[in-house]
């Protein structure tokens, strides 16, 4: 693997794709849906042994910028599974996670990131 790019963000997702649509194909009878499957490992193991590192960083790039708002609304989920004192909220104006006390009912939440004030049930 000397030399070759490896693993990314952008493959451990498209994985996760390939994995669910060899499942959905599965239970319903799909057979073409593997098809598709296996042309997404394919693309992963390109990518994984591709030697152009500039342009595969680059894509992974492109890939998490565009993706910011939905990973971080499961990251205010999964924290707020975990914390049960406080409610997480993303701030509608930069995006980032807010932290708020629960029981306070309907609440105005200061954004640490921009200064925006929003409305919030906490």
């Amino acid at each position: 693997m000397k030399g070759r790019y490896g693993t990314d963000d952008l493959n451990g997702t498209l994985l996760a794709l390939a994995v669910l649509i060899t499942i959905i194909g599965i239970v319903f009878n799909l057979g073409w849906l593997s098809y598709i499957s296996l042309g997404l490992l394919i693309y992963i193991n390109y990518r994984s042994l591709s030697k152009d590192t500039q342009k595969r960083a680059a894509e992974n790039r492109a890939y998490l910028n565009k993706t910011v708002v939905p990973r971080r609304m499961i990251k205010a989920f999964v924290l707020s599974l975990k914390d049960k004192e406080h409610s997480y909220h993303l701030c509608p104006g930069c995006h980032t996670i807010c932290r708020v006390p629960k029981g306070k009912g309907q609440i105005d939440v200061h954004c640490p990131g921009c200064g925006k004030t929003f409305s919030a049930k906490s």
